[in-house]
């Protein structure tokens, strides 16, 4: 591609290594986002424009590969007897690789990038609603609320709360925090149901402190994207904590002081999953028993399809450890490992984000919830 040209989002790179952040995450995303090889777009497109190369030079030879926008030089790769097949066969596992390498890492893109790859399914959900939805709830008595931080994108500021019922030192306290990756859209809905019934002083949640953290990642909310926005996954970086969003999680983490530590995720798998962290088996099978009580269907899988021991149950254990800790060598950890390193135990809940079933999805983010509360006194 030369300097100026057309790409199909209409957008021009005025050259290989622009700093336009957005122009960038777009055109970078267009080539991990590919429809049909007919359609010649995105990777499987890229596959279909070197294959057209080798039919003209033959095999045995070089062709010039276009570079990827944050590389400045083109790529001269060496083709083999039938190399135009071997692309396109792998081409479909070349993309879920690259597509599982972006979930992982602390920064993939530079701006709040909506995910089209996974077929997360979106629901009755805007930030401008909930966040008068919210306000509303904030003026209840039986609620205590505080803004903990304020972060801003495009010139629009959004705001980051911390909600609870009034505080009973007696009791113990667990705090939640809603939808760290912003498109991730019934944690958000899930937290208006249950600061409603906190509000209304409802028997289902008492004896013990529940803080609310929301919206965990606003502006990710905001434009239904994974990360907020300067591109940053935040549930990466607690580490050094480059992001506003994890400093001011972390900074009302330590003031609460929880006992537990819920985080209200979904997954891009068919069947709901809990995972837990230095979680007692009581609160394990409180948790599991609910979600079943509330017929949310549990899987056998877990992310990337690896299978659980127990149905519906992820066991953090040393694999996931020693994975945040080397990890964190690289700046990059998860919110989870932060909190065990200062002996605080965790459950993260993931219902499925492939399924259209809103009621389903914000129930099951409650029944966690409804499990631990049943059970707190047993941490």
């Amino acid at each position: 591609m030369s300097e100026g040209t057309q790409i199909e989002q209409g957008e021009t790179i005025i050259k290989h290594g622009t700093d336009d952040p957005e122009v960038l995450d777009r055109r970078f995303a267009a080539d991990l986002n590919p429809p049909d090889i007919s359609e010649g777009t995105g990777i499987q497109g890229r596959t279909s424009q070197i294959r057209d190369e080798i039919q003209k030079v033959g095999t045995s030879t070089f062709v010039d590969v276009e570079p990827h926008p944050r590389v400045s030089e083109t790529v001269r790769v060496p083709l083999i007897k039938n190399s135009n097949r071997l692309l396109i066969l792998l081409s479909k596992p070349i993309e879920q690789v690259r597509t599982y390498m972006d979930l992982v890492r602390l920064r993939p893109y530079h701006s709040p990038v909506e995910e089209t790859r996974l077929g997360i399914q979106e629901l009755d959900f805007r930030l401008e609603d909930y966040y008068k939805k919210l306000n509303e709830l904030m003026g209840s008595a039986n609620l205590q609320s505080q803004q903990v931080g304020e972060v801003e994108y495009k010139g629009k500021k959004y705001s980051m709360y911390n909600i609870s019922r009034v505080f009973d030192s007696s009791f113990p306290t667990m705090s939640v925090v809603t939808a760290i990756h912003g498109n991730e859209q019934a944690p958000l809905l899930a937290s208006l149901q249950l600061l409603r019934e906190l509000a209304d002083n409802s028997s289902a949640f008492a004896g013990v402190n529940i803080n609310v953290i929301t919206p965990a990642n606003p502006i990710g909310a905001d434009y239904n994207s994974r990360y907020n926005g300067q591109g940053y996954d935040i549930n990466r970086d607690f580490v050094r904590f480059h992001t506003p969003e994890a400093r001011i999680i972390r900074d009302t983490l330590n003031l609460t002081k929880p006992d537990i530590v819920i985080t209200n995720h979904e997954a891009a798998r068919p069947k709901t999953f809990v995972g837990g962290l230095m979680i007692s088996d009581s609160i394990k099978d409180a948790v599991l028993s609910e979600l079943r009580r509330q017929n949310i269907t549990l899987g056998r899988s877990g992310f990337l399809g690896i299978p659980l021991e127990e149905e519906g149950y992820l066991q953090f254990g040393k694999a996931f450890k020693t994975a945040n800790a080397l990890g964190s060598l690289f700046d990059t950890a998860t919110l989870e490992w932060y909190v065990s390193r200062n002996h605080i135990p965790s459950i993260t809940i993931e219902t499925s984000c492939l399924s259209s079933d809103q009621e389903m999805r914000v129930n099951g983010q409650l029944a966690v919830i409804s499990g631990i509360v049943s059970s707190i006194g047993k941490i």
